[in-house]
């Protein structure tokens, strides 16, 4: 028989070895529903979020910019850049295992950064096709939704 899970995500922080929980009650309620029934348990690092001002100098500024140059639609040339500048993810499709395009959405802050900067290199080096910098106030904001290390802080 055929099921589909109903996958619900709850967040927590892992200090010295152990899983604690935030909203430990909507968590132990929602496990107490459970109770005799098979579940499977998948953790997951959580990764900042980009800014929707780094999300629109991505797509107004650079994947644009490059567009316009290429004679490629935006999905198109965004589809080139993950292909170009992002490592390959390794999927598993009915018991096979294939390799996928991966997606900037997963990219910690830091890493959307650097994967940003790389391409505006590129562009210049090798198409000699100049990518604006992001003004000062979007580098800025781009910075501090990184924190120091790029990840989310859940404490």
């Amino acid at each position: 028989m055929d099921r589909q899970a109903r996958v619900n995500t709850f967040h927590g922080e892992v200090r010295d070895g152990r899983l604690y929980m935030l909203n430990r009650r909507q968590y132990d309620d929602y496990l107490t529903r459970l109770e005799g029934l098979p579940v499977a348990i998948t953790i997951d690092r959580m990764y900042g979020v980009r800014s929707g001002m780094a999300n629109r100098y991505y797509w107004g500024v650079v994947v644009r910019t490059l567009a316009v140059f290429t004679g490629y639609t935006k999905n198109e040339m965004h589809d080139v850049l993950k292909i170009q500048f992002l490592a390959p993810v390794t999927i598993g499709v009915g018991g096979e295992v294939m390799k996928g395009v991966p997606s900037t959405r997963k990219l910690t802050t830091i890493d959307f950064f650097e994967y940003v900067e790389s391409i505006r290199l590129w562009a210049g080096e090798r198409l000699q096709c100049y990518i604006p910098q992001p003004t000062s106030a979007e580098e800025r904001q781009i910075k501090e939704d990184a924190g120091d290390d790029g990840v989310v802080n859940l404490g």
